[in-house]
């Protein structure tokens, strides 16, 4: 029986067997702590008060669905926090918790804004370890450098005016926002540090500075620095030449004030703007860099020393993608703005829709929200760019038909705020007149009837692919609240009727200069042609808070380069989206529709074309592996200056190179390192030749080994010490399909693998071939193994693939380790089969240098234990899968010689897919 696990009815069971989940195996758990049925009745009959009446079905059917929740969601151990710092030790700043505290003020803002406790938590930790590595004195040339990573739209704001708070409270006393190359981006983060740090009560004073350097600013001398001022002072600064220099010659005029300043710079959208394009050679730099250099390095705006400094400079870099800021410059070229001090990733938060949620990876297939943009309509949209037609093409009438029936789920949700669409075809301004067209013309002209009954059929399509039935499926972490559940479809209907005879506007302008939103849809165009604006307003512009407007609003907005970065699209529900690049980080900056989505989690849609959905594909791939670059640096204690982050290579079918030429100057072509590489087969082919190819690779593979001494242990046998050589001719004859780009190629892995094996850098492999006890048994050359029941996803995506997901059993990892000289907390970590240590406790036993290859024989017949998720696997013989462990190595050990990353060279013929 199916039964509906994420009503609000299991709320109070789910929580409980969280709480005890990480002390309790899954199989006291399953029975209430008890060993059988009649145990878990009475448990269930004793804790009906707090769990609800429960059947035992429905309590094995949770306990299921949380085990597979788990088994899936340690998938994403390494999705943050990240560190990797220099050998410097940490400062003495502390956090203050006081009441009156500038940190205290601000996670209380963050509460009343929603965050939840985790969240508020993982701010306050990972913000604290950035802190503790700030320098509060520091030398002309020798200012702190550091990179904090973070997703697109994850919230990278709020860790900056977290450690804005928590630097202030220690006695920074001013802060340099570098903010964009666009002024309403400027504006916006000017805006939000104003609301996020200015509360009544707090301790200290904020000050908004603006215009520094200009006739009528506030003047340095003005400024109150000493150590007893509770003031503090922040200017959000345009990375534009002229405002950079103006700042430098206000810091300039007084040189008293300068030397008590404690400045702290951030640089919003580090990749950007500020990174030199200048032959780096010739010792030239373009203008906005060196007006950065100049500032960080205690220069003027002609490039001279000052003969005064700051009390202390330190300059960290905020960005989603971070490809140019550790590619461009050597940490040892005169005046770098390389991270040479640290490099932190920030924790994904659960609630977060990035790339891995969206485009998947090679466990999860990504959530059907993903639609695709036919040949056919890249053909009709060249027409419409060219202004020959105003034809509306299908894919853009199906997303702006679901914009409207997500106005409708908002209003009738009662959400009173904005709700957008992004149309981003093209940059060229001229483009989106041709689109507004075609937009205006095909709202305007459409009867109401053939618009109602075409929303009541994209309604129902959608809601078939993402529903609150499998949302889980599909964001099994997710920690939101997911409580809005789709409308009636007549409710829903009456109200686009509503929305629709209100027609399509524009945002209108008061005398005074006041923008007026109706009940309606708003179309807006955002580029710079339209700055100008008389009785309406024609760029995209959302209602503010002092507006108080108690209804839902609506905006299509069409735009381009003014869309692509910094700026946040609220509600974001319907994106038609055909532009694509050949720069890694300028697509990932295009991706509007990452974010949070609380309360409208199941509404989000993507209009793709085929090559652009391939392209973020690989992104989610290479966002993920950039973390674990990270977190491997600091496991060997390897600082960013001395060994650099390494970025991987893009495959030349996916057409794309990590960042334009002139911002990888200092990048040169090198093999790379494979230590702390991990993958594991999660999808299989369903036909006869692809089964009995892997099976009979498998009968070889024994047949090699089999000789050698084994151990078996709880049904699983242990080969250790097998030659590297064998096990990768093992793998070079398995036949997987290509998910994603997780699967490495294994010649090239062969290669590194036998250079660093003959430089006793790593060793040879244990093998562990896994087995459940009074499972079936197979025999191959005379060795007999216990089979393994791993169920098929309940996914239908019509490819005749076998979608298993993880496949690995995390005790599995453990199973060749002497754990003799284990601490007992250690131990205890392990009997609960947790991975986050694994690599740590892996060299704490020894097996630093042990690569593992952990190999499961999958019973045909396996069928699902009570997952409601699951389906019977019926595949047409047993399956062979694999999870492949390459040892994560020394400490201090470096094993690649450059620190740079090797770019394949090929051409694209054209920016866009138009």
């Amino acid at each position: 029986m199916s039964y509906q696990l994420y009503d609000s009815k299991y709320n109070m069971a789910r929580n409980w067997i969280k709480q005890v989940k990480d002390d309790k195996t899954w199989e006291e758990i399953d029975f209430g702590l008890g060993k059988n049925e009649d145990d878990l009745h009475t448990f269930l009959n004793n804790a009906s008060t707090f769990l609800g009446n429960l059947s035992n079905d429905e309590w094995h059917a949770l306990v299921a669905n949380i085990r597979d929740i788990e088994a899936e969601s340690s998938h994403f151990d390494d999705m943050g926090p990240v560190y990797c710092f220099d050998d410097k030790v940490d400062n003495d700043l502390t956090v203050v918790n006081s009441p009156s505290s500038a940190w205290t003020f601000y996670s209380k803002k963050l509460e009343k804004n929603n965050f939840s406790t985790d969240a508020i938590n993982s701010i306050r930790n990972t913000t604290e370890r950035i802190l503790k590595r700030l320098k509060i004195e520091t030398e002309p040339q020798n200012p702190l450098m550091g990179l904090v990573i973070g997703n697109v739209q994850s919230g990278k704001t709020a860790n900056m005016a977290a450690l804005m708070a928590m630097a202030a409270d220690n006695g920074f006393n001013f802060f340099l926002i570098l903010s964009g190359t666009i002024d309403n981006l400027r504006e916006q983060t000017n805006n939000r540090l104003i609301d996020d740090l200015n509360s009544p009560g707090c301790g200290l004073v904020w000050y908004s500075l603006n215009q520094l350097g200009s006739r009528n600013s506030t003047k340095l001398s003005e400024l109150r620095f000493d150590s007893t001022s509770p003031s503090r002072y922040f200017y959000v600064c345009l990375k534009n030449k002229t405002r950079l220099n103006n700042f430098i010659r206000w810091l300039k005029k007084d040189i008293a004030s300068r030397q008590l300043v404690k400045l702290l710079i951030i640089d919003d959208e580090a990749d950007q703007a500020g990174i030199n394009t200048q032959d780096l050679d010739n010792k030239t730099r373009s203008a906005i860099n060196q007006g950065i250099v100049n500032i960080v390095y205690n220069k003027d705006e002609k490039n001279k020393d000052f003969d005064y400094h700051c009390k202390c400079v330190n300059y960290i870099g905020y960005t989603a993608t971070p490809y140019a800021n550790v590619l461009n410059e050597s940490p040892d070229r005169e005046y770098s703005l390389y991270p040479r001090n640290f490099v932190v990733g920030l924790e994904q938060s659960k609630e977060y829709f990035g790339p891995q949620q969206i485009f998947g990876d090679s466990v999860f297939s990504g959530m059907p929200i993903i639609n695709e943009i036919s040949q056919t309509e890249i053909d009709s949209l060249k027409k419409i760019h060219d202004g020959e037609s105003i034809a509306i093409p299908d894919g853009l009438k199906e997303a702006i038909l679901w914009f409207y029936c997500c106005f409708a789920c908002f209003k009738i949700w009662n959400i009173h705020k904005p709700v957008s669409m992004l149309i981003h075809t093209s940059q060229d301004t001229i483009h989106h007149d041709y689109l507004q067209k075609v937009v205006s013309n095909y709202l305007q002209n459409v009867s109401l009837k053939e618009f109602l009954f075409d929303c009541k059929n994209i309604y129902e399509k959608q809601i078939k692919l993402l529903n609150m039935d499998n949302f889980r499926n599909y964001y099994s972490t997710y920690t939101g609240p997911l409580d809005n559940d789709y409308p009636n479809v007549n409710d829903l209907i009456n109200t686009i009727k509503e929305i629709k005879e209100l027609n399509v506007q524009r945002i209108l302008m008061e005398e005074d200069g006041s923008l007026s939103y109706s009940k309606g849809v708003h179309l807006c165009i955002d580029n710079c042609k339209y700055n100008s604006n008389h009785d309406v307003h024609f760029r995209l512009a959302y209602p503010k808070k002092e507006d108080n407007i108690d209804y839902t609003t609506g905006f299509i907005v069409i735009g381009g380069a003014t869309l692509s970065r910094g700026l946040t699209i609220e509600g974001l529900v319907s994106t038609y989206f055909l532009r694509t690049v050949k720069q890694a980080d300028t697509l990932m900056q295009m991706g509007r529709w990452f974010g949070y989505r609380r309360h409208y989690e199941l509404l989000p849609r993507i209009w793709l074309s085929d090559k652009t959905i391939n392209k973020f594909k690989y992104l989610s791939f290479l966002d993920f592996e950039l973390r674990r670059e990270i977190e491997l640096l600091d496991y060997g204690n390897q600082s960013p200056a001395k060994t650099g982050v390494k970025i991987k290579n893009t495959p030349k079918n996916v057409l794309m190179t990590v960042t334009s030429d002139n911002k990888k100057q200092d990048s040169i072509f090198v093999d790379f390192d494979h230590t702390g590489t991990t993958t594991h087969t999660t999808s299989f082919y369903s036909d006869d030749s692809s089964i009995n190819t892997n099976l009979n690779a498998f009968a070889d593979f024994i047949n090699k080994i089999k000789d050698l001494n084994y151990k078996c242990i709880n049904s699983k046998k242990v080969w250790e010490n097998v030659d590297y050589k064998v096990v990768f001719e093992f793998l070079e004859c398995l036949k997987y399909p290509v998910l994603s780009n997780d699967m490495p190629d294994f010649y090239y892995l062969k290669t590194w693998y036998k250079e660093n094996y003959e430089g006793n850098k790593i060793s040879n492999f244990n093998v562990i071939v896994s087995g459940s006890d009074n499972s079936p048994e197979r025999v191959f050359s005379n060795v007999s193994f216990n089979l393994v029941n791993r169920s098929k996803k309940n996914v239908s995506l019509n490819d005749d693939l076998l979608r298993l997901g993880v496949i690995r059993d995390t005790s599995d990892l453990y199973i060749d380790m002497d754990i003799s000289n284990l601490s007992n907390e250690e131990r205890k970590e392990i009997e609960k089969g947790k991975s986050k240590n694994y690599r740590y406790l892996r060299n704490k036993a020894g097996l630093g240098k042990v690569s593992q290859l952990i190999i499961y024989l999958i019973d045909h017949n396996s069928k699902p234990q009570k997952s409601s998720t699951r389906v019977d696997l019926n595949s047409k013989d047993d399956l062979v899968g694999i999870y492949l462990s390459i040892a994560g190595g020394e400490k201090d050990q470096n094993y690649n010689t450059s620190i740079r990353v090797r770019i394949e060279d090929f051409h694209e013929e054209d920016e866009l897919d138009v």
